[in-house]
């Protein structure tokens, strides 16, 4: 492909990622440089052709640069591994995906909040930090959302990264596109209300965080980038601090997605808090498409 024709592609994939009712535009089958034609002797090939002919989103299966670097406003700073193309991995990538993300939604709301491509992927890379062993279970930019993990041995994940993963995918999902990149889904100002006076304090005075409890705050947890300890006998000790709102919004859609019902309401019994934030965020994602958090576990 000569640089013009990438970048005319480029911009047609972008050109095609709309996400609300009004101005959803797919391409047709044929009309796309993914192979959408079904074939149901290959459970791959026919799970990709049925997603997009349901609900207009493309499933990638073998990403490239074109997919996931570039947006409209900038590059994505990151690097994303394919999962080797093996059919019985990719079959079970696409089961777990379908298990953490895809078959949350119904697809009535797929079709008119997703983004244009799900993207799998066996890492997740920022670049500059392609060496470090990979972290981040998603990505969610202009016109994609790209899931983690899928590689040789994910048949062995435990219930708690499982939980963990589909917690970021589905994270990232409503805060970093829902609500940055479409506006579609908007964090009410009632919800930081709830925490506003604690937003950005930290404790230097001797107190550890087992001193003190963020969920009474309405806190999902400390900020953990900002809190340490420095064992200097004379300036050392702990330094605490509670999130910022944008963590704040971050750390709440996390535990949206991976704290179970019972969990929920044994903390909520003990922190008013808690029980307040959740209830504004499950009713504002109540109005995105009629999502109901709460049959989620």
């Amino acid at each position: 492909m000569n640089k013009l024709l990438y970048t005319l592609s480029v911009l047609l994939v972008l050109l095609l990622a709309g996400c609300n009712k009004e101005d959803d535009v797919h391409a047709e089958l044929g009309d796309s440089w993914y192979d959408l034609k079904d074939d149901p002797s290959d459970p791959v090939q026919h799970y990709i052709h049925e997603l997009y002919a349901n609900t207009g989103v493309v499933l990638v299966v073998d990403p490239d640069i074109r997919d996931y670097r570039f947006n409209f406003t900038k590059k994505n700073n990151i690097r994303v591994v394919a999962p080797k193309q093996a059919s019985d991995l990719l079959t079970q990538g696409i089961e777990f995906a379908r298990k953490i993300f895809l078959d949350i939604y119904p697809d009535d709301f797929k079709k008119a909040y997703f983004p244009y491509n799900i993207i799998l992927a066996d890492s997740i890379l920022f670049l500059g930090m392609e060496d470090q062993t990979p972290s981040y279970h998603a990505f969610a930019s202009t016109n994609f959302v790209a899931i983690a993990g899928i590689r040789p041995g994910m048949e062995n994940y435990t219930e708690e990264e499982i939980s963990e993963i589909k917690s970021e995918v589905n994270g990232k999902f409503w805060n970093d596109y829902l609500a940055a990149v479409k506006g579609i889904f908007v964090f009410p100002e009632e919800f930081y209300s709830v925490s506003e006076e604690w937003y950005g304090k930290f404790w230097m005075d001797g107190e550890t965080p087992d001193d003190i409890d963020c969920h009474e705050m309405g806190f999902v947890d400390f900020d953990w980038g900002n809190t340490s300890y420095d064992d200097d006998p004379i300036w050392g000790g702990w330094w605490v601090q509670v999130p910022g709102k944008d963590l704040d919004r971050s750390q709440w859609m996390t535990f949206m997605f991976n704290s179970t019902a019972t969990e929920r309401e044994e903390l909520f019994a003990r922190y008013p808090l808690m029980k307040q934030k959740y209830e504004i965020l499950k009713n504002a994602m109540k109005a995105c498409g009629g999502f109901d958090i709460s049959k989620v576990n």
